[in-house]
């Protein structure tokens, strides 16, 4: 059987890691393709794309994770995988045929967690054209039905004497038939399809200063084919259809290709408008149906004329947060900033704040909307601006201020002061006003994560008697304590998604479940006996202290 070129690498696919050529990893010692080397959560691609019609024969091998970690093979415009395998496998084989410049697919692929085996796959190729030569001493009768690719390949065709030779399908080897017969030969192809995958995104670019001014329009649609043998039809609403221009944005990749329509505009009135994309194969002859996606745009309303004039702005007081002991907060003083403006109508307050970014450390500026005054009030107080900041140990901040006009429920370009002021890092974490009667009692405490490793952080040191650090201090025991809070909640989590369950004593399940028809997977929590009972009576009981109840 003819063996496949290795010395030209097969196509990339953007995004993921290529496989690389392993001189001796086949069965016979020979060559063949490797997955990539990836970390969790990747993929390794590889497309390799028939150069004629003819069959390819596959040999592959996976070392991987049983379950989670997957060598996948599927026919570019095929529904089905031809294989999909994970766990330690031995050489198999598979075949498919292809059309002249259709792709087989191949990843490798991992989940977020865990390592096993080789944690690579193997894959050997041979490809047998269906290029056939014909001999014989007849004369010739050929009749072809359909769409053959690979139409130029070359044909002896003699003879003289009777001989009828019927092929329905493909042929899966090269044969050379030699006759002293008249020859007959009919031919069909399968039939074109449409093209998978099939998506869009309409952008839609406007002035940064005037966001109702637009820029720029265009389409992205992205399906498995090659664009060169396809058709794209378009429709705006009602309009009629039309085959726009396009740039392809990925040559040379199909799976998927990605193109460009920049003549794809809708009106700029405000109004959701219907774009409706076709996408067909057509080769020689030969169409395929069309594949069909519609979805909903529409450019920004127009916004008011008129802004206000001006917009001046005053610190009157900064923030503090009050502490009864160290480490232990027990309220806040608010900030206070005045806003005034000119303008005949009603306006939005708005602030461009310096946000902490807990990944970098840094800060990244956010508009947020303070609050918004009626046509004939000039002024407006903001308070606690501070507390949108985040914390970084108090320090101080340039916020910027601004106001825009409304109308008709849209609002105008802001107006921005002409200076920022100073305004101070407010570390607020306020009690919420009373809801139950525990909270009145001040029972009630209201955790978010960083709260709970706090106070499982403190349990450990007071447990070991260790001394707590101040929180500019660094602390080996506190951060290895983190750490396991952090990796303990993650495992949970991972355990869960991959379809399995946790059961913590005097606490409960951690679990996921189907829906009726097994299409959709949810996370659920029950509770134990003990947590219920304990809830309901305001008290820590564990499961057994539950059960011996009355």
């Amino acid at each position: 059987m003819p063996a496949w070129d290795y010395s030209q690498p097969p196509a990339t696919v953007n995004g993921t890691t290529p496989f690389r050529l392993n001189p001796t990893g086949s069965p016979e010692g020979g060559p063949c393709f490797q997955a990539g080397e990836i970390l969790d959560n990747r993929i390794s691609q590889a497309q390799f794309i028939a150069p004629t019609a003819g069959v390819l024969t596959i040999g592959y091998r996976v070392s991987s994770e049983q379950g989670y970690d997957f060598l996948t093979a599927k026919a570019q415009f095929s529904t089905t995988n031809l294989f999909q395998i994970s766990g330690e496998t031995e050489w198999a084989t598979a075949t498919v045929h292809l059309a002249a410049g259709e792709a087989l697919d191949v990843m490798y692929t991992k989940d977020g967690s865990a390592s096993n085996g080789g944690d690579t796959g193997w894959i050997t190729l041979a490809f047998v054209s269906d290029a056939l030569t014909i001999q014989g001493r007849a004369a010739l009768r050929l009749t072809m039905q359909g769409a053959i690719s690979g139409a130029a390949t070359p044909r002896i065709l003699q003879g003289q004497a009777a001989l009828c030779l019927t092929m329905t399908g493909w042929l899966k080897q090269r044969k050379t038939i030699k006759a002293r017969a008249a020859l007959r030969l009919m031919a069909k192809h399968g039939m074109a399809q449409p093209p998978s995958g099939l998506g869009m995104k309409m952008t839609i670019l406007t002035d940064p200063y005037r966001p109702d001014v637009i820029r720029d329009q265009y389409l992205m649609v992205w399906f498995n084919g090659n664009p060169n043998q396809c058709k794209i039809a378009l429709q705006i609403d009602d309009g009629a259809e039309f085959q726009p221009a396009f740039t392809w944005q990925n040559p040379s990749v199909t799976y998927p290709a990605v193109i460009k329509i920049d003549g794809a505009e809708i009106p700029g009135d405000g109004q959701s408008h219907l774009i409706k994309v076709s996408v067909w194969q057509a080769i020689g002859q030969s169409t395929s149906a069309r594949a069909t996606l519609s979805d909903y745009a529409k450019t920004p309303t127009t916004r008011p004329a008129t802004q206000p004039s001006w917009c001046g702005v005053t610190a009157i007081r900064q923030g503090e947060t009050l502490y009864s002991s160290p480490h232990v907060i027990s309220g806040h003083i608010s900030d206070l900033t005045r806003i005034e403006w000119r303008h005949t109508g009603a306006v939005k307050i708005m602030a461009k704040v310096p946000v902490a970014n807990e990944k970098s450390a840094g800060f990244h500026d956010s508009i947020i909307s303070v609050g918004y005054a009626d046509y004939d009030e000039t002024e407006f107080f903001a308070e606690g601006i501070g507390s949108n900041i985040g914390w970084r140990g108090g320090d101080f901040h340039d916020v910027l201020f601004g106001v825009a006009a409304i109308h008709g429920g849209q609002f105008g370009p802001i107006t921005w002061a002409s200076a920022p002021v100073r305004i101070k890092e407010i570390l607020n974490r306020p009690a919420d006003p009373p809801q139950t009667p525990d909270e009145i009692a001040g029972t009630i405490r209201i955790l978010d994560i960083d709260g709970l490793k706090d106070d499982i952080i403190r349990a450990l040191f007071a447990t070991n008697g260790w001394v707590y650090p101040a929180y500019w201090e660094a602390s080996p025991h506190r951060d290895t304590a983190k750490m396991a809070v952090d990796r303990l909640l993650l495992r949970i989590k991972d355990i869960i998604r991959k379809g399995g369950s946790v059961t913590l004593d005097d606490l409960g399940r951690f679990e996921a479940r189907w829906n009726p028809a097994r299409t959709v997977r949810s996370m659920t929590f029950v509770a134990s006996a003990g947590f219920i009972a304990g809830t309901r009576a305001g008290t820590l009981l564990t499961d057994q202290q539950a059960k011996a109840s009355p």
